[in-house]
């Protein structure tokens, strides 16, 4: 779900400028100057990335600078702590209302991918920014998610193993651990939040899907 902010800015217009400010011409009605071009630049649309540890939005604060160059602070706009995803980017831009439309812009997140690695000589994984893919042959017979924090968990059918291995991981997925039971061992991947999961099976991988 894309998460557009649409703010309309009617209530300022600029007229005379004074010199003081360098950055604007006196001769600008409206608008910003560029000052190596001379054209004017207007707002069109700005993406704003999401810290990886936001949840919500609690409220959104805007600053102006007015014609004479004195900067006024907006009433901050309450949000009452709505849930916000932070993998896809806030969107700020300036519309007619008519002319709305939904604004496609991709987050400038860098995409992790990693290598295949090995937990023993039948079991490895790779992660690929939403995708963690276990290689194993084994049977797949539970999987279910543990919250605070977050957790995935595949039992996989298999008595050979006696041991335990606990890595940290980097990006979305921040560790696993390997542990042995009876007649069965444990993955269990623990993320930087809550997400939705699905799996994909095959005969020698399973691929874990969040979004």
């Amino acid at each position: 779900m894309k998460i557009i902010f649409i703010i309309l800015i009617s209530a300022i217009t600029l007229f005379g400028v004074s010199r003081d400010n360098p950055f604007v011409s006196v001769e600008n009605k409206e608008g910003v100057i560029n000052t190596k071009t001379n054209n004017k630049v207007y707002l069109d649309s700005e993406s704003i990335d999401i810290p990886d540890s936001a949840r919500k939005i609690n409220k959104i604060t805007i600053e102006y600078i007015n014609s004479d160059g004195s900067i006024t602070i907006a009433e901050p706009i309450e949000m009452n702590l709505v849930y916000i995803d932070p993998d896809k980017p806030l969107i700020f831009s300036q519309k007619s209302l008519s002319n709305t439309k939904p604004i496609k812009k991709q987050s400038s997140k860098p995409i992790y991918k990693s290598k295949q690695h090995k937990i023993n000589s039948l079991v490895s994984y790779k992660m690929e920014n939403k995708i963690f893919t276990i290689y194993s042959k084994d049977k797949l017979i539970r999987d279910f998610a543990l919250p605070n924090p977050y957790k995935i968990v595949l039992d996989f059918k298999n008595s050979t193993f006696k041991y335990t291995v606990n890595r940290k991981l980097k990006g979305r997925f921040k560790e696993i651990v390997f542990g042995s039971h009876r007649d069965f061992y444990r993955i269990t991947i623990e993320l930087d939040r809550m997400y939705k999961y699905k799996l994909q099976k095959s005969s020698n991988s399973v691929k874990i899907l969040i979004e």
